[in-house]
């Protein structure tokens, strides 16, 4: 990552996660950038959980835009420098919706998800157009082979606007991903290969040292990692531990005939090597920290560490000095972070799984201490350690949180990969009512999630699954409920039949229980279906009778959006059917009783 200033700005050394091992690209381009009075901003993305955080700043360039957000306990301040402040000021609720922090403002609170999430991303992109019409800026984004479906639609969003914007883009990728954008005119993609022959040579002379004794070693290293400069570094740094090599950095001398030196054909080999041969308490704190993952939060390991302070600071200065961790950033709260995600993968797998679901249970409760006012920022994280720590019952409800934040801001495809996973979460623990309770509102939960993504098919067989799970426990307001949701899914595959039978079983027990949350969508599902068969007339009283639900639904549960939602809709019917021979006018809100046609 790219340094902060004394303004506020923190740094974040990422390593370089594609296997190749070269230092960071922005770190690269960005000590390189010239002289201090240089007008160039530098902004880096990171990939996390969710969303991206962005990082903004510059070392002996003139600071031009700095957008910091503050979140420590109720207070947040955005502070802007230069002429970008009016842009950002309009675009606050976004921003702090973003950030997880309750916005109140009320034309904010009236908009759909979807309205909210296109505002954040238009927010996100604004403030880097308006950035660069005050000087150039060089947006760096890194490892989009990790990188979410939030953040790719950022980057997709910004991506359109860069021709007349004065933004260079810069991002590295393995070769597994795939993007939408590779055929741009003003795209261009350098591959990065392992380093020829000389390039790696001229690497390891500066790694050993020259000298006829090393040049055996040199050329051994080179043909057995192929030029990997990750590699390369690793197997130096394993033969210096092992006692191979003695000496110093680029003076090293043999300690053992060439012969005998075995060098690992994989780097994972060698990391593995390296992990074992550290102290006990290295080998076991470098484990804890890789079960909390790749980025470490200090306060947090030091719960789950169980060291006293002195001993947990030296066990973290000799992994640093070894080049395992690196200490990452220092505000709010020091953060470390592996060298690589190779390095991160081994340390974890090196341990033996009842110790990894172990700590992943003791991570859960700590986290829970630890943020207990800011849980719906760590909701991600949570339910990740409690599905591999298997706390179930505490896996259903952060995954089923999680999915509800993505349905929040319209994120439908990580919704679903949420609900899906709290609902293979929920199949770990015994059958009894409330996990059959639990288990039909998940299906209706992705219901939502895979109907904007035309996932029809799974809509279908997630709400046939609920049904029976309604019908053979009892449960007959849940039942009214899918039911109306089913109408609509028939309806919507072309089966008119079936969206009537469904529409009217759910009418029925939404009558039974007085609840015009089942009745309202119901209603208009089957006028819906009526009307594709023909009958106008049919569809034109349950038009009227969804108008009447939706407005007494309104006054009764306050469900502003829901019931405008029905309302609006189907007060747009009557011109489908101007010409139908039915008179219609739709009923004044709260006029009449809910009561839906005969058949």
């Amino acid at each position: 990552m790219l340094p902060w200033d004394a303004s506020g700005c923190l740094p974040k050394k990422k390593a370089d996660p594609i296997g190749i091992g070269l230092d960071s690209p922005a770190g690269k381009l960005h000590s390189g950038a010239g002289e201090p009075a240089a007008n160039l901003s530098f902004v880096a993305l990171a990939q996390y959980d969710h969303w991206p955080h962005a990082t903004v700043g510059q070392r002996q360039f003139r600071l031009d835009l700095c957008v910091t957000f503050l979140v420590q306990g109720h207070r947040v301040g955005l502070r802007s420098h230069g002429s970008t402040g009016g842009t950002a000021a309009n675009h606050l609720p976004a921003f702090l919706a973003l950030l997880d922090v309750g916005v109140e403002e009320p034309e904010w609170q009236r908009l759909h998800p979807t309205q909210r999430r296109s505002r954040t991303l238009d927010a996100c992109k604004r403030l880097l157009l308006r950035e660069s019409q005050v000087q150039p800026l060089v947006l760096i984004v890194e490892d989009l082979h990790w990188i979410d479906s939030e953040t790719q639609a950022f980057l997709n969003n910004l991506i359109e606007s860069l021709p007349t914007s004065r933004i260079l883009l810069l991002v590295n990728f393995r070769p597994e991903y795939q993007s939408s954008w590779g055929s741009k005119t003003y795209y261009a993609q350098l591959r990065i290969d392992p380093l020829p022959a000389e390039s790696a040579e001229e690497l390891l002379l500066g790694l050993l040292g020259g000298g006829d004794p090393l040049r055996g070693l040199r050329q051994t290293l080179i043909q057995r990692t192929e030029g990997n400069p990750f590699f390369l570094e690793e197997s130096v740094r394993s033969l210096v531990e092992a006692g191979v090599l003695a000496g110093e950095r680029g003076n090293y001398r043999l300690q053992a005939p060439l012969a005998s030196i075995q060098v690992p054909g994989r780097v994972q080999s060698v990391l593995a090597a390296r992990i074992d041969r550290l102290q006990p308490e290295d080998k076991r704190l470098l484990q804890t920290a890789a079960v909390i993952g790749k980025d470490v939060p200090f306060p947090l390991l030091q719960v789950i560490a169980e060291l006293p302070a002195e001993d947990l600071q030296a066990g973290l200065a000799r992994l640093q000095a070894a080049e395992f961790l690196y200490e990452a950033r220092l505000f709010p709260d020091i953060e470390y972070t592996f060298k690589h995600a190779l390095t991160h993968e081994v340390a974890y797998s090196s341990l033996l799984q009842d110790r990894r679901r172990a700590t992943h249970a003791r991570i859960v409760s700590a986290m829970e201490s630890l943020y207990a006012g800011r849980i719906a920022e760590q909701l991600e994280r949570l339910s990740q350690h409690a599905v591999r720590g298997q706390v179930w019952p505490r896996a259903v409800t952060y995954l089923h949180q999680a999915g509800l934040k993505a349905l929040a801001r319209s994120a439908n495809q990580e919704a679903v990969s949420y609900l899906d996973q709290a609902l293979d979460a929920l199949s770990q623990l015994p059958e009894t009512r409330e996990t059959t309770e639990q288990s039909i509102d998940l299906r209706l939960e992705l219901r939502s999630a895979l109907h904007p993504l035309g996932e029809f098919e799974r809509v279908l067989e997630s709400l046939q699954r609920a049904a029976g799970l309604a019908e053979s426990s009892g449960d007959t307001r849940r039942q009214g409920r899918v039911f109306s949701y089913l109408a609509q899914s028939f309806r919507l595959r072309g089966d008119y039949a079936g969206a009537i039978e469904a529409g009217q079983k759910a009418i029925e027990i939404g009558r039974s229980f007085d609840d015009l949350g089942i009745q309202a969508p119901a209603n208009f599902h089957l006028g819906q279906a009526f009307f594709h068969l023909g009958d106008h007339g049919q569809a034109a009283e349950f038009n009227r009778t969804t108008s009447r639900c939706s407005a007494a639904s309104c006054r009764r549960i306050g469900s502003e959006w829901q019931a405008s939602r029905w309302y609006s809709r189907s007060a747009t019917c009557p011109g489908r059917w101007r010409n139908s021979g039915a008179s219609l006018r739709p009923s004044k809100p709260g006029s009449g009783r809910c009561n839906s046609p005969k058949k």
